[in-house]
């Protein structure tokens, strides 16, 4: 029983402080242990910065607007975080969403302006749905002192009603 105990003590004072530093990982900087996750690979990133760029976001939104994105999750925090908390749709590049079948809504918009936001580049696809669109801004989100994410927005003009996506399966 002695030994249980003693193996059940070595196991939490092992444990304890591993589950601490890899949910609160701001402290392996104060640790000077920086290195052993750095902020780029750290896992706890992909957390941040949505309060942010919903706020971005926002600022940019007129009511009727159509807000869309290249990828699900981008999609779904602006659906929370954007202020008034609008419907927000999906330009599938890769595999179709439940958000693809969300698409019969999007005949509502023919003829609105929008909003894109994205990691990457205007997709020629979201360029053909829009009768023009012009870059607004970037949102850079840092995490621990480092830039870990840039999203990028752009302003589009008249919905053709239209999405020219090529979605590639489920």
């Amino acid at each position: 029983m002695a030994e249980r105990s003693f193996l059940l003590g070595i196991s939490i004072s092992v444990a304890f402080p591993l589950f601490i530093l890899l949910h609160f990982t701001p402290l392996l900087d104060k640790l000077g242990l920086r290195e052993l996750l750095p902020p780029k690979r750290d896992p706890v990133k992909v957390m941040v910065g949505w309060e942010k760029l919903g706020k971005e976001v926002s600022g940019l939104y007129r009511r009727g607007d159509i807000i869309l994105s290249d990828r699900y999750q981008i999609s779904a925090e602006l659906a929370f975080y954007v202020e008034g908390r609008p419907r927000t749709f999906v330009f599938h590049r890769g595999r179709r969403t439940q958000y693809y079948l969300w698409r019969g809504m999007l005949s509502g918009y023919k003829g609105k302006d929008g909003l894109f936001v994205t990691e990457g580049s205007l997709p020629e696809g979201v360029k053909r749905s829009f009768v023009s669109f012009e870059f607004v801004k970037d949102v850079e989100v840092y995490w621990r002192g480092e830039r870990v994410r840039r999203f990028r927005i752009y302003r589009l003009k008249e919905f053709s009603g239209i999405l020219h996506e090529e979605p590639k399966g489920y």
